[in-house]
């Protein structure tokens, strides 16, 4: 029934209506075998799409469950299951700028550079990219009509402090305070992402990897994100495998 009101044209609807609909609704992407490339799959009508959703309802419509428990507000679509990413995040700003915001936040209806969402723009665009994102997150505080309420006044990076930095609260299951978990509509950071983030809020959010007040603290809390680095200087996982399960620090 459904495939056969798609092939008619009846789903989506036309007009107002379907362009209302299809507005509002959350887009997925396909993810490439690096685990950061992202192509938006096919729409309902072409016949790419057909296909897709033919051998979707042949396989029995499966659909991939929450790993967390909703929070009171929070949108209730079924997104946050980590990524299987392919790779560890050092815990420096520059991984964590290119690595993590950039691919994770940083795209159209987003917090990109022509309509940030709450006025919060991730985007790595122009010159100085690196140190101007880093004293915009510096500056900022809570935005926007979710989180305004619940969180006035809360920094975005609070250096040496990530449990009141409002950054890692909305990328982090256990400690949203408001709203929805971010990204919104994508996958949720795994474990070894989160830990990086934390990590390297916690050693002063510097921007200088080499900067004294945090590069120690950050090579060490590297061991405990599961990050190592090559005799050229390249980070890597410490694990074989792509995807580690990296416990949660206390």
């Amino acid at each position: 029934m459904i495939l056969e009101q798609v092939a008619s044209g009846a789903m989506p609807p036309r007009g107002d209506v379907g362009q209302s609909v299809l507005s509002s609704v959350t887009t997925y992407d396909r993810v490439g075998p690096d685990g950061r490339t992202f192509t938006p799959l096919p729409s309902a009508g072409s016949p790419e799409g057909q296909e897709l959703l033919r051998n979707w309802l042949a396989c029995g419509s499966p659909v991939v469950e929450r790993t967390v428990e909703p929070s009171e507000g929070e949108n209730a679509a079924g997104f946050t299951v980590a990524a299987c990413e392919r790779g560890c995040v050092d815990t420096t700003w520059p991984a964590i700028a290119q690595d993590i915001l950039a691919p994770s936040c940083a795209f159209s209806r987003c917090h990109d550079a022509e309509d940030p969402e709450a006025d919060l723009d991730l985007s790595l665009g122009g010159a100085d990219a690196l140190s101007a994102l880093h004293a915009r997150l510096l500056e900022g505080t809570a935005r926007g009509p979710l989180c305004v309420d619940d969180a006035r006044g809360a920094a975005m990076i609070a250096p040496g402090a990530p449990e009141d930095s409002l950054l890692l609260q909305k990328v982090d299951p256990e400690a949203l305070p408001c709203g929805s978990l971010m990204p919104l509509g994508g996958a949720a950071l795994s474990e070894q992402r989160l830990c990086a983030l934390r990590a390297w809020i916690a050693c002063g959010a510097c921007a200088d990897p080499d900067d004294a007040r945090c590069a120690e603290c950050q090579r060490e809390a590297r061991a405990e994100c599961g990050v190592v680095v090559d005799e050229a200087g390249q980070p890597g996982c410490a694990e074989e495998t792509a995807c580690p399960g990296f416990a949660r620090p206390n």
